[in-house]
């Protein structure tokens, strides 16, 4: 299925807006993704309140990840038949074990890799970060960066592109 133009240019942006991760706790990300290398999966709490005495009180886990969509199998085919091969969603769990744990998909389409990326040990597309997936977080300093590259089938048995990054201020 296609998506039109307009919806799907926006589509990236507003699902790193929604992703909540604002208040993350720098010292509550799991795993810390330093280094040239992202992840595409990652665990936070955020900070429910602060006493008087300073102490803060965190949310449970939230997990925001990436998954192979259910029809697919990661082996370079398209299993599915939409068009797109081996993409991904990226899920959202909130209240990570917990009884009431909770998983969200955030948006379908993801792409394998970021836009301009291989699997190949290089920074193929000059962002600093190394053979980053469809979805990534790299945190450099109190800076969390997020970035998602999002695909949909077009005429022709083309594939089109969507791609944003966005920087969030951690908290300590």
């Amino acid at each position: 299925m296609a998506v039109s133009m307009a919806s799907a240019e926006g589509e990236p942006f507003l699902t790193l807006n929604g992703l909540q991760t604002q208040s993350a706790g720098v010292h509550t990300l799991v795993p810390d993704p330093v280094g040239n290398f992202g992840v595409d999966t990652i665990t936070f709490k955020k900070p429910l309140a602060v006493s008087a005495a300073g102490v803060v009180t965190w949310s449970a886990p939230i997990t925001i990840g990436l998954q192979l969509e259910e029809t697919e199998t990661d082996n370079g085919v398209d299993q599915n038949h939409n068009g797109l091969i081996d993409e991904r969603a990226l899920v959202i769990t909130r209240d990570v074990g917990t009884a009431s744990q909770k998983s969200t998909i955030a948006c379908h389409r993801v792409a394998e890799w970021f836009l301009g990326e291989t699997s190949n040990g290089a920074d193929d597309n000059g962002n600093g970060v190394i053979d980053e997936h469809g979805f990534c977080v790299r945190r450099v300093g109190d800076l969390l960066y997020l970035y998602l590259t999002l695909e949909s089938p077009a005429d022709g048995g083309q594939v089109v592109r969507w791609t944003t990054s966005t920087a969030i201020v951690l908290h300590n």
